[in-house]
């Protein structure tokens, strides 16, 4: 019979640092019920086979004077993903991006998802109008974004749809 590669033990701790990465040693040997020592070779052991691949800060974009964050779709053919990813993941304001693509409709489309961070919706709007002018975006048959606002406790999103022409 083949051993298994990980244990429960080491799922436990790979979800307890998936909800908190900063936990130090001696915290996450408590949530799972170990000392230290063997927690750490643990946590070691599964860097060295791949399972735990990074420890990721969560920055706090509202602090830092963009309050506001959206998603956006955007359609475009996948000729043109050479000249609009990259430049896309450079933008300081483009914080996450993800592509979908279909290849059974026989035409490469594919689909942006982008979230983008503003500092209010007007400078947000502003940012949108730069990207999809100067990434060539124009050619989409929809742009809609979701604006995510916090205010007084409380969080509310509202569904928009761009304008670029």
């Amino acid at each position: 019979m083949r051993k298994k590669e990980i244990d429960d033990i080491d799922v436990q701790i790979l979800r307890t640092l998936s909800s908190n990465s900063n936990l130090l040693n001696q915290d996450l040997a408590e949530k799972v019920g170990l000392t230290p020592s063997p927690t750490l070779r643990r946590v070691e052991n599964l860097r060295r086979k791949g399972y735990l691949l990074a420890e990721k800060a969560e920055v706090n974009y509202e602090k830092l004077g963009f309050p506001v964050k959206t998603s956006i779709i955007a359609q475009y053919l996948g000729v043109f993903e050479e000249t609009i990813i990259p430049p896309l993941i450079a933008s300081p304001r483009v914080i996450s991006l993800l592509e979908l693509s279909d290849n059974d409709s026989g035409f490469d489309v594919r689909w942006l998802i982008a979230v983008v961070i503003g500092k209010d919706r007007e400078d947000l709007n502003r940012e949108l109008r730069t990207i999809v002018k100067r990434e060539r975006l124009l050619m989409l048959h929809e742009l809609s974004s979701t604006i995510t606002h916090r205010m007084n406790g409380f969080t509310f999103d509202t569904k928009d749809i761009l304008e670029v022409g």
